[in-house]
């Protein structure tokens, strides 16, 4: 049997990226398993610590159908960059509601936080509502 690895953040980089290319490979090699035996359609996608992306695609149903509205891998990869920066924004803007714990927040951060989450709540009450009719 294999020796027992923790589940844990690797936080040495050289070792993430070691890591990350020993353990792609594999994930490859599964889902190209899982394509052949099981008669599937496959896609598998991975970002590495360096920010290359990794792909995969069963090959044999490839030509036959595309991946859900994108007509190709690359739209594909266009729309993953384009989700990935979105969530970069996105986490920036919540950093903003999470001052750090060295930090106080002051009086007119907190009143621009509860400014925006009650702009945020009426859209989403307003949503809420025209949804229902």
């Amino acid at each position: 049997m294999g020796r027992k690895i923790d589940m844990k953040k690797i936080e040495d980089i050289t070792k993430c990226q070691v890591t990350f290319s020993k353990r792609r490979s594999s994930l490859i090699k599964k889902a190209q398993e899982i394509s052949v035996c099981c008669d599937v359609d496959v896609a598998f996608v991975a970002f590495s610590p360096s920010g290359r992306i990794s792909k995969f695609c069963s090959q044999k149903r490839k030509s036959k159908r595309s991946l859900g509205n994108f007509t190709t891998l690359k739209n594909l990869e266009l729309q993953i960059k384009k989700s990935t920066l979105e969530l970069q924004i996105l986490e920036a803007d919540l950093r903003d509601y999470e001052p750090g714990p060295e930090q106080e927040p002051s009086l007119h951060q907190l009143s621009w936080c509860e400014r925006n989450i009650e702009q945020s709540l009426q859209r989403v009450m307003a949503r809420k509502v025209s949804s229902k009719t």
